[in-house]
């Protein structure tokens, strides 16, 4: 070791004597030791060294235990260590530190005395003292060795990785690939949820103001649809599961035909333009309430409705659902969905389903789309246990026809109730076979007696010869948009007949089409009904026209209602803290709590959000989650910690965000919150969830969809 200085230190008073055999015996066994070590051990001062064992003078090339004391402790070290410092000095800080600590550990770098060659060692110095010096020992091990095996390990580790490397390069990128796509999902899923938020949650306070029934039905459809687009926006984020075969299915109980006539009435409104027909015609075998994943139906039918109406220019498309097989367990579907558009090459039928496939991928071709919305259906229909194909003919139309099973449903449902309508007589005036068919099997459910006819001169022929058996029809439901006489007309001449004035006539639209309600009414119509047919707004309609029930209050006046039930003055006690950053959200949010009674402070991020309560008490806390300044997670965080010390003064978190991927809600409550929101917020929703963390009910004022009392005309 290189020379240092040793400190002065204070001698210790001489131990009471001791037995020389004692002593003799003992110096004997520990000299035996000493050089039977294979650790070189040796003692210094701060003169030099003083003696070693056998395996000094062999790991520093001396002859002789008097030739290794004889050298200058500088002249075992090279001048300076790896690090780039002194021997010398670094040697200092070493003994500096046995001396202060009483032993010191630490690798070092000697010299062979004989052949000039370096090598590694670690070394344990220890501080003590004999007879009245203070000595230090040094044990110094040669770890060429070690350090050549770790050396050869780290090399093999080197080459093992780069052959690692290189043999899943392919994977890699894959998985690299994956995870980008999926956070771009994800952080796309949250940029479009967050306007949506406001598209969705501004229609809904619309709707519970007071409306004409043309504009609620409306603001219904802009709900509905953007409602559908979310949708659409989870079907795509769920495409790199199905890709990795990591789609699990739901399993759930729900109602069949509500499901099918929403998706009838979405595809109507995106074929307004076309003037396109939609009938949705379901075999009243089919069970009301299945159990499976209705969120993955409705992605499949709306993929092929879509289509549908994406390549037919005029005509018109069914959907139709009939039962394949069904036993105790479960039930087999069978879905059709046929349009009149341009149909389909059989070369190019075989490629349909295929990932990114086009029938025209040309720059010039007329039909947009990503290519994926077929292989995607696919895949879900395979998941439900069904198959799919196409028949088409260039020209003809194309026919989709897949399967899918479903769990019988457990559920108690009752009996539907007797609307009283058995032995209506009714007559339907429609050009389209497919509609006709889909009202007539509507009616005679009801045990209605019906006649359907195609045109205005069939239809007048029928009142002619109803009323000359003196059984005139009760009813009337007539399609406005017909070849020749349209519906209007139609009504106009029906209303000229003095033999008809028994018979109340319904008029049959697809949305935007009625016109003008008041001329409507001088026509003779005493109401009028939306296509694609709803089982529940015709019959509600047939009850109207007949003066079987009442029409309900408007909603806006229903919403009144039900927050003056509500304790006001409850309500007003309560202090909400709203953190939001979003201004059109902070607006969506706080005119909901407002609808709703109850008061709000609002803050922009989660840095304001942590000031305010440790200024001011709320009782609860609507945390966004992804915000500048500080997120609602570290916020959440943050509040929890100074809530800590405080006993009972929790108060609930909870998160209204767009972040809605799989996981998010998990996230949120292990960093504390006590629920979750996912955007768009619904009024009723956001109802229950104050009413159970604010301990009180809170009605919702969230619109039915029924009409207006003050409309001219029943629906």
């Amino acid at each position: 070791m290189p020379p240092t200085q040793l400190p002065s230190r204070v001698l210790y008073e001489t131990a009471p004597p001791v037995d020389p055999a004692s002593i003799q015996r003992a110096a004997q066994k520990y000299c035996t030791y000493y050089n039977a070590n294979s650790d070189a051990i040796m003692a210094l001062d701060d003169h030099g060294f003083l003696d070693c064992n056998q395996a000094t003078l062999a790991m520093f090339g001396c002859r002789t235990e008097a030739e290794f004391c004889s050298k200058h402790p500088g002249e075992v070290s090279p001048p300076q260590q790896p690090c780039g410092t002194d021997s010398m000095e670094l040697a200092n800080r070493h003994i500096q530190a046995a001396l202060a600590n009483g032993s010191h550990r630490f690798e070092w770098m000697h010299l062979r005395a004989d052949t000039g060659e370096v090598f590694p060692a670690e070394v344990l110095l220890q501080a003590m003292d004999i007879e009245g010096r203070r000595i230090l020992q040094a044990v110094v091990r040669d770890i060429t060795e070690r350090k050549q095996t770790e050396a050869d390990l780290l090399e093999s580790n080197c080459r093992l990785e780069e052959a690692t490397a290189r043999a899943n390069s392919m994977a890699v990128e894959a998985e690299l690939a994956s995870a980008a796509k999926s956070e771009f999902l994800a952080n796309m899923s949250h940029e479009i949820r967050t306007p949506m938020n406001g598209v969705i949650g501004m229609a809904e306070l619309l709707a519970e103001t007071d409306l004409s029934t043309e504009q609620r039905e409306y603001v219904e459809v802009m709900r509905t649809s953007g409602e559908t687009l979310l949708n659409l926006i989870n079907d795509i984020l769920d495409f790199s599961k199905i890709e990795a075969k990591k789609l699990a299915l739901e399993d759930l109980d729900f109602e069949l035909r509500p499901l099918l006539e929403d998706i009838a009435e979405i595809l109507a409104i995106r074929s307004r333009e076309k003037r396109l027909d939609i009938a949705c015609l379901i075999d009243p075998a089919v069970p009301g309430h299945l159990r499976g994943d209705p969120c993955r139906l409705r992605q499949i039918l709306l993929n092929l409705g879509n289509n549908a109406v994406k390549f037919t220019q005029e005509g018109e498309i069914n959907l139709r659902i009939g039962v394949l097989a069904v036993d105790d367990k479960q039930t087999t579907l069978q879905f059709t969905v046929m349009d009149t558009g341009i149909g389909i090459p059989r070369d190019k039928q075989r490629e349909l389903f295929t990932p990114f496939n086009q029938l025209d991928s040309s720059t010039t071709r007329q039909y947009g789309g990503t290519g994926l919305g077929l292989a995607i259906t696919r895949q879900l229909v395979e998941l439900m246990g069904g198959e799919i194909g196409v028949e088409s003919r260039p020209g003809r139309g194309a026919t989709f026809t897949f399967t899918a099973v479903f769990a019988n449903s457990q559920l108690d449902v009752a009996p539907a109730a007797d609307p009283g309508l058995t032995g209506l007589r009714v007559l339907v005036v429609d050009d389209r076979e497919s509609g006709r068919q889909l009202i007539r099997t509507m009616l005679e459910s009801w045990g209605c007696r019906c006649v359907d006819v195609a045109n205005a001169e069939s239809a007048l022929a029928a009142l002619r010869e109803a009323a000359a058996r003196q059984e005139p029809f009760d009813v009337a439901l007539v399609d406005l948009r017909m070849p020749d006489v349209d519906g209007l007309e139609l009504g106009r001449r029906i209303n000229e007949r003095g033999d008809t004035d028994a018979t109340r006539l319904v008029l049959m639209s697809s949305l935007g089409d009625r016109g003008d309600g008041s001329q409507i009414a001088e026509t003779g119509f005493a109401g009028y009904v939306d296509k694609p047919l709803r089982r529940s707004r015709l019959l509600s309609c047939l009850e109207r026209v007949l003066g079987r029930s009442e029409p309900a209050p408007a909603a806006g006046a229903r919403a009144k209602k039900a927050n003056a039930a509500v304790s006001a003055t409850r309500k007003s006690q309560m202090r909400i803290l709203l953190c939001e950053d979003n201004p059109t959200n902070q607006l969506v949010a706080i005119k909901m709590l407002e609808k709703l009674g109850y008061r709000a402070d609002t803050v922009a991020n989660g840095k304001e959000a942590v000031a305010a309560l440790r200024e001011t008490h709320y009782d609860l806390v609507l945390m966004d989650c992804q915000m500048p300044v500080m997120d609602g997670f570290e916020a959440t965080r943050r509040i929890r910690n100074l809530q800590a010390s405080a006993p009972g003064a929790r108060v609930p978190i909870i998160a209204m965000t767009a972040h809605a991927m799989k996981g998010d809600r998990e996230r949120c409550l292990e960093a504390g919150m006590d629920d979750y929101l996912s955007k768009p917020v619904h009024c009723g929703t956001l109802s229950e969830i104050l009413a159970h963390w604010l301990g009180k009910t809170a009605e919702a004022c969230c619109d039915d969809g029924l009409i207006d009392e003050n409309a001219p005309l029943v629906s």
